[in-house]
């Protein structure tokens, strides 16, 4: 370093300190970049130099692959100016009289347009942010040399922010919902983007509205199961899954996202929640169930809440299987296959029957690796006063009924529900009464 001392015989002045280096070797650094990747036609280019030990710079431009220019510069910054549209790269030898170093010249490359952008696009990083948390915005333009994002929550413009490169980081301290688009321009024009492309939301609450469904209840080992999903508000968000009572791990990371697939080697039972994390809360929604198999089905059992029912009085039929892809109930009615009914992935069913008869009827499991069934079981259907059971509510069935009261030997019945006039659960004098009044109206 050093200074002068200016005087004369009236006094002296003092400069400021100087400073300088002297080398004794070649550079061991050379690199150039410019102050934008992007200029219009004429616009100002600024070359930045950065060197160790260079006391010089020589900067080689090309366009495409051609050399245009040398460009000689004596210290770390240097301005040029581009009269013809293209895409430039260039690189700087730093040297001084020992020896030059060269730059790489892919690490310095940037475009001159000759017309306005026809690419506008504003993304942000995420689609959920907490109160106070930076937002990074990034616009994509293909002949942008700055960019103007127009920020709205709701409907309403609430800020204006510039930036000169292609990302630029952001804070909004209110909750809400807010969209942003981006104008591109250069010295040639300006495009806007599509608002509604960028819509994102700051919240000071912790995730709600949590949601997760898989397409089935029961998969082959090695089939992939699909979970969908939803969820408000979550910086984070896992699908957690245990299998036969043991955590899988490591929990699936689905954030951000709205779909999630998987499969397992191992058959059994297996139950799964979705898991959201915000700066305020980590909410979870209820365990549910799938399983997997890897044999046909078993353990299948049905029964009905009664024996015997009124014509168009309600069945109620419940019922279980193990590994049952898809489940039926077959009903066959006075030995006639009639009903074949869906139940896949339901435990019970309820139908009403008008046909009398004795109805026999069993549940039916399927899957990929086969089928099975349980053994038949029956239930009558009969119509009101029918007491013996011959499909005609006549004076026979008085007498029938009259012969049972009155404890005759031999008398039977085979439905006694169809006397039960009154519905009480009873069999007495109130339905005989109840029956001869019937017939003497019909």
């Amino acid at each position: 370093s050093a200074y002068v001392t200016a005087f004369n015989t009236v006094g002296h002045c003092d400069s400021q300190s100087v400073k300088f280096k002297v080398f004794d070797s070649k550079p061991t650094t050379s690199k150039l970049k410019t102050d934008s990747p992007n200029y219009t036609i004429g616009q100002k280019v600024t070359f930045i130099m950065e060197s160790d030990k260079a006391t010089g710079f020589t900067i080689g431009l090309y366009k495409d692959s051609e050399r245009i220019d040398t460009i000689s510069a004596a210290s770390n910054e240097i301005s040029y100016t581009i009269s013809e549209a293209g895409s430039y790269s260039a690189y700087v030898t730093s040297w001084n009289s020992y020896g030059y170093l060269d730059s790489n010249r892919l690490d310095c490359c940037f475009n001159v347009y000759d017309s306005k952008p026809t690419v506008s696009k504003l993304t942000t990083d995420k689609p959920n942010y907490a109160v106070g948390q930076k937002i990074t915005f990034t616009m994509k333009s293909d002949k942008a040399t700055g960019f103007t994002i127009g920020l709205y929550k709701d409907s309403e413009r609430i800020d204006t922010i510039s930036a000169s490169s292609d990302k630029v980081s952001y804070t909004i301290n209110k909750a809400g919902n807010y969209s942003a688009y981006v104008t591109s321009w250069n010295s040639y024009g300006y495009l806007d983007s599509n608002r509604l492309d960028c819509c994102f939301t700051v919240y000071d609450t912790e995730p709600s509205n949590l949601s997760i469904s898989c397409d089935k209840s029961y998969y082959e080992v090695g089939e992939k199961i699909n979970f969908n999903f939803s969820v408000n508000n979550a910086s984070e968000a896992y699908v957690l899954i245990d299998a036969n009572g043991v955590r899988v791990e490591p929990w699936a990371n689905v954030t951000g996202k709205k779909s999630y697939s998987c499969s397992f080697s191992e058959p059994g039972y297996y139950v799964y929640r979705l898991y959201a994390v915000n700066e305020y809360g980590t909410p979870a929604t209820e365990w549910q169930v799938f399983n997997v198999y890897d044999s046909k089905p078993s353990d299948l059992e049905i029964i009905t809440d009664k024996t015997a029912y009124k014509c168009g009085e309600q069945v109620n039929f419940t019922f279980k299987s193990k590994n049952s892809v898809e489940q039926y109930i077959p009903i066959d009615v006075n030995g006639v296959r009639e009903h074949f009914i869906d139940v896949s992935n339901q435990t019970n069913y309820s139908c009403s029957f008008d046909a009398v008869g004795t109805y026999m009827y069993c549940l039916y499991g399927k899957n990929n690796m086969g089928d099975a069934g349980c053994e038949y079981k029956s239930f009558t259907v009969y119509s009101e006063g029918d007491i013996n059971s011959d499909t005609l509510f006549n004076v026979a069935d008085l007498v029938l009924l009259n012969k049972y009261l009155l404890s005759v030997p031999g008398t039977e019945l085979k439905i006694w529900q169809a006397g039960d006039m009154n519905g009480d659960g009873k069999l007495n004098t109130f339905d005989l009464i109840l029956m001869r009044q019937n017939l003497i109206k019909g």
